[in-house]
């Protein structure tokens, strides 16, 4: 039976709907975009970490973000939960109950 069962055509790119260089540069942007995001999220983590453990640093990094506060943390912090989530990696899988953590930790200053 699996012998009359055809393979799948791979899909093709399609010239009429994007040419290659645009298709290419979109490609590159959200790589780009993907990997500053990440970058974002870490730096959020770390810090947020540094304010857990160390209160006299709260003051410190909440004057130095652009709103004074961390709600551009926790929205880098709280985009890679959902990144992952949709990913379908569990918790378990990645470790993100520590993200979790501290997102909840930064929410209640």
């Amino acid at each position: 039976d699996s012998e009359d069962e055809e393979e799948p055509e791979p899909l093709q790119f399609d010239p009429l709907v994007f040419s290659r260089v645009e298709f290419d540069s979109a490609l590159n942007q959200a790589g780009r975009h993907m990997e500053d995001s990440i970058l974002a999220a870490y730096t959020a983590l770390l810090l947020g970490i540094l304010s857990k453990h160390n209160h006299d640093c709260v003051d410190h990094i909440q004057q130095a973000m652009p709103s004074k506060s961390f709600s551009e943390m926790l929205s880098d912090m709280k985009k890679f939960l959902s990144f992952m989530s949709i990913a379908g990696l569990t918790a378990a899988e990645t470790g993100l109950d520590p993200i979790r953590h501290i997102v909840h930790y930064l929410e209640q200053l």
